[in-house]
């Protein structure tokens, strides 16, 4: 599919930069950052060098989203492991465990990402070096989001199941997930999606 159009934001506040400001404020997209600047082996990769990575055989990129926002769109072959999977406490479970007990050692490069890559993911990341240390893992800088802004665009091969309508033009952050640019709207959506219509509360 093309790009989506931008889509006009008129009469909404904005930043010296011309971008609205997103939820969780200048802090940035997608909720709180996670430093881990003292865990030196979880290493990043950038969206520009995805291509290369993802013709390697031995490369798994880890989605860990909600299943909500893989709907508008994911990386072909990427594997959906969502973050509770591994933020179960102190233990990882399910099909990440079995994701990482399968993976070989010196061989098997795990490179995670969610929307942003700022907190599920480095999470994620962490959770699979401390259960393996011995195999390599990796987090993708700026998440799903950045593939978006910086290869939709050029390598439309790559990513799958997008919903254009989804996707907004968002100043300087490029393409942003709308729910995210509008998170007030996406709630009453799902309000509205889980809410039995008049018709069916009178039949019951």
């Amino acid at each position: 599919p093309g790009s989506p159009a931008p889509i006009n934001h008129s009469g909404k506040s904005r930043d010296e930069d011309g971008a609205m400001p997103l939820r969780g404020g200048p802090q940035g997209l997608g909720g709180l950052t996670v430093d881990i600047s003292e865990k030196p082996s979880i290493d990043y990769v950038e969206v520009s060098d995805l291509v290369s990575l993802l013709a390697q055989e031995a490369t798994v990129l880890v989605d860990v989203r909600a299943e909500e926002e893989r709907r508008d769109g994911y990386i072909k072959g990427s594997v959906h492991i969502p973050s509770v999977e591994w933020d179960d406490g102190d233990t990882i479970t399910g099909t990440a465990l079995s994701l990482v007990d399968g993976a070989s050692p010196g061989k098997t490069r795990l490179i995670f990402h969610c929307m942003y890559s700022r907190e599920r993911a480095p999470r994620a990341a962490m959770a699979a070096t401390q259960a393996r240390s011995d195999i390599s893992v990796a987090i993708l800088r700026g998440g799903f989001q950045q593939c978006m802004t910086q290869l939709w665009a050029t390598h439309p091969e790559l990513i799958e199941g997008v919903n254009s309508e989804r996707w907004i033009e968002y100043g300087r952050y490029g393409l942003v997930w709308a729910p995210d640019a509008n998170p007030a709207a996406f709630v009453a959506e799902l309000l509205a999606a889980n809410t039995p219509k008049a018709s069916e509360d009178a039949s019951a």
